[in-house]
């Protein structure tokens, strides 16, 4: 037999939590206690309505049938260095969206988008930026890159400073590291294949490198 609800709400009527909790001890009493005249007689569903989810280790992303989740991280045994200055980054007579953008490694994640979702990106990251000893105060920026080696206008642009130059008599664990962190919350409108997503760098400073970092990603089919 089916639920029946202690309360139903009338139009313009206050919904009160009580009200609500007892409409929710209802349902959890009835699940509890399921019959079978509750389940329908006939073949209501089949084998392939079910998607198993599968893993995939080169990406380190679970594919499952309510959305897509993963992440990559770098540091303590993962210790791969990257570097994100001006001498990969920058390129005279180039400006705006033209300008040379570097991937950071093991931040970029691809997947595909089989339907509508909401997309949530986060990452934290460390870096270490020497004064170049060129006369100029150098800065990186660190930006997410959505589907795209472009940058769009409204993508926040996370900052990391060169060293100043009166700290030089400082270890760089000092006045030259930094942390930088950020996510990105989207929603995607239809299917995209080989949909891509992590960080890139703009630098104008000469030594700049990433020291450790994690991402995490959340695809949420709706």
């Amino acid at each position: 037999m089916s639920i029946t609800f202690p309360k139903t709400w009338s139009t313009s009527e206050t919904i009160n939590a009580s009200d609500v909790r007892s409409n929710l001890d209802a349902m959890q009493k009835k699940q509890a206690k399921l019959s079978a005249s509750d389940f329908s007689t006939g073949q209501w569903i089949d084998t392939h309505h079910i998607m198993q989810g599968r893993y995939e280790p080169t990406p380190n992303i679970s594919v499952n049938v309510s959305g897509v989740f993963g992440g990559k991280n770098n540091g303590s045994f993962l210790d791969n260095l990257s570097y994100c200055s001006r001498w990969i980054t920058d390129r005279a007579g180039a400006s705006g969206s033209s300008k040379p953008r570097a991937y950071i490694p093991h931040t970029n994640i691809t997947f595909d988008i089989l339907r509508p979702c909401t997309l949530f990106f986060q990452w934290s990251m460390i870096h270490q930026s020497l004064l170049d000893g060129d006369g100029t105060d150098g800065m990186t920026e660190i930006k997410p890159a959505m589907n795209s080696k472009f940058i769009s206008s409204g993508v926040v642009r996370h900052q990391v400073h060169e060293q100043a130059p009166a700290g030089l008599a400082y270890n760089v664990f000092v006045n030259g590291t930094s942390m930088t962190n950020g996510f990105v919350l989207d929603d995607i409108s239809s299917q995209v294949r080989g949909y891509s997503i992590g960080l890139v760098a703009e630098s104008t400073a000469g030594m700049c490198q990433n020291v450790s970092w994690s991402v995490s990603l959340e695809c949420f089919y709706m």
